[in-house]
């Protein structure tokens, strides 16, 4: 467990400090801010709405499975935060920065006070790429990378270890699947891709056999 601490906190201070640029706050700076649930969520429930907008009712349906399951990961991810504490980086590094011997690349006014472990925004990137691949089953590796650079981003604006980012990213996953696959179990129906196009030839194939 030390030398996975170690790592972490290594590992941290090489992404936040070894790659520190202009160009890397502009770009890692504008990931972070879209893992904000205030922007993420209304962009994919637009793109939810866009592929669904000749059916309305498949579309709420959608929408609610959708943020049920990053609902329930957020609540998870805020229950861990309560009980296991973990510091951010810069109140953990607080001695050290005094003394001058590390330092803290912090981007967007980070808190000090508020807890690291997990990641809030690795949890929800992660649950909308996995939440909109599982209904769209399109765009697998744009969601991907997208999430992927959101969970890098909170480590590069000082806001994250490596850990927080990871995990947090595993809880969106899972919690959006498990819900996903629920869903499935209850409704069969909902494993099928949400275009309307290709449900309804799909159900015209099971009307005519």
């Amino acid at each position: 467990m030390d030398l996975l601490r170690s790592w972490d906190r290594a590992l941290f201070l090489l992404i936040n400090n070894g790659l520190q640029s202009p160009m890397g706050d502009l770009l890692f700076g504008g990931f972070s801010t879209l893992g904000n649930s205030y922007v993420i969520l209304p962009l994919s429930l637009a793109y939810l709405y866009l592929r669904n907008r000749k059916d309305r009712l498949s579309f709420l349906k959608l929408s609610f499975l959708f943020l049920l399951g990053i609902g329930l990961g957020a609540l998870f991810v805020h229950l861990l935060k309560l009980l296991i504490e973990r510091p951010r980086p810069l109140l953990y590094f607080a001695d050290q920065m005094a003394q001058g011997q590390v330092r803290v690349h912090t981007l967007l006014s980070e808190m000090k006070d508020s807890h690291s472990f997990p990641s809030g925004h690795a949890q929800v990137a992660f649950g909308v790429a996995t939440g909109l691949i599982l209904l769209c089953r399109k765009h697998l590796f744009l969601l991907i990378t997208t999430a992927s650079l959101i969970s890098f981003s909170r480590i590069y604006v000082g806001a994250h270890f490596p850990i927080d980012v990871i995990v947090g990213g595993l809880v969106g996953a899972v919690y959006t699947g498990i819900t996903y696959r629920v869903s499935v179990i209850l409704d069969p129906s909902r494993s099928l891709p949400s275009s309307p196009s290709l449900r309804s030839r799909v159900n015209s194939a099971k009307g005519s056999g």
